[in-house]
């Protein structure tokens, strides 16, 4: 999406991505970097990207992990919040053909705290893993690639 952001000297143009960006560099651990808060239009966006990054790997006959880097995660409205989790409760079981898990790293304690009470409330049928450690939630997601494959090799 294009902005026009105003600056002492006038008026600067440029782009704002805020949906969170993949990044498939240790895959098969997904990582999504959050920037800011998403906009309505993006929330659909963005899982219409999760759930395309799923079916590829289900394609490939491949299962996966997603690491959430949530450091600068934006605060959701009241409403975005009731839809995302809508949403991502009704792709819970095409996710869950392809997904092993899902890491959550934050630093903030209220995030790791909402997070885990979600999670309580609604399980999704995979495993989830909520830290204030990066590299504990890399380390977590390709320990559950590994595990899932070790089970599927005969």
């Amino acid at each position: 999406m294009e902005i026009w952001l105003p600056t002492r000297y006038g008026v600067a143009r440029e782009w704002r991505i805020v949906r969170p960006r993949l990044d498939e560099a240790r895959w098969p651990v997904l990582t999504m970097t959050w920037r800011g808060a998403l906009e309505d239009h993006e929330v659909d966006l963005h899982f219409a990207e999760v759930l395309e990054v799923a079916r590829a790997a289900q394609r490939r006959g491949q299962r996966f992990s997603i690491v959430m880097d949530m450091r600068d995660f934006g605060r959701p409205t009241i409403a975005q919040r009731r839809y995302a989790a809508a949403r991502m409760t009704l792709l819970y079981e095409e996710l869950a053909r392809a997904l092993v898990g899902v890491a959550h790293f934050t630093p903030s304690l209220i995030t790791r705290g909402v997070l885990r009470a979600l999670y309580w409330y609604a399980p999704p049928p995979f495993p989830t893993f909520v830290t204030s450690e990066l590299a504990a939630a890399i380390r977590w997601a390709e320990r559950r690639v590994e595990r899932d494959t070790a089970t599927a090799t005969p």
